[in-house]
């Protein structure tokens, strides 16, 4: 699977050492565009984390990942973890406190001319009868 997605946050990088040896886990958290804010948090292991804790907030990026779900004591637990990362340059993100056009989009035809309303009507009244259902 693939997304693309600017970065929002990079958390920091977590390490460790287990059984088979040291470990690093890197979490970065990817805003999805459209209309509304979406976010996926994704975690990469190893070499992957070296270069996922090299990315900037507001880097545009595209990564394959996998999911999947375990269960523990009857709760399911989902992981998304990066596979590799494609990076495609950056992006300003605005501060907090401004509005973002890609946050709030400017629809051209809010409301259509009073002229224009009249005709519209008479035209969705003729297409309701090619409609299939």
């Amino acid at each position: 699977m693939e997304i693309t997605g600017a970065v929002y946050k990079v958390h920091e990088m977590i390490k460790g050492e287990g059984a088979r040896g040291e470990w690093q886990r890197q979490e970065i958290v990817i805003a999805l565009p459209g209309e509304f804010p979406r976010y996926v948090a994704i975690e990469f292991w190893n070499e992957r984390a070296v270069r996922a804790a090299a990315l900037k907030e507001g880097d545009q990026i595209s990564v394959d990942f996998r999911v999947e779900s375990r269960e523990y004591q009857g709760r399911w637990y989902t992981r998304v973890t990066g596979l590799s990362i494609n990076q495609a340059g950056a992006v300003q993100q605005p501060s907090n406190n401004q509005q973002s056009a890609k946050s709030y989009p400017v629809y051209a035809n809010n409301a259509p001319a009073q002229e224009n309303s009249q005709s519209s009507v008479e035209n969705n009244a003729a297409g309701a009868e090619d409609l299939p259902f």
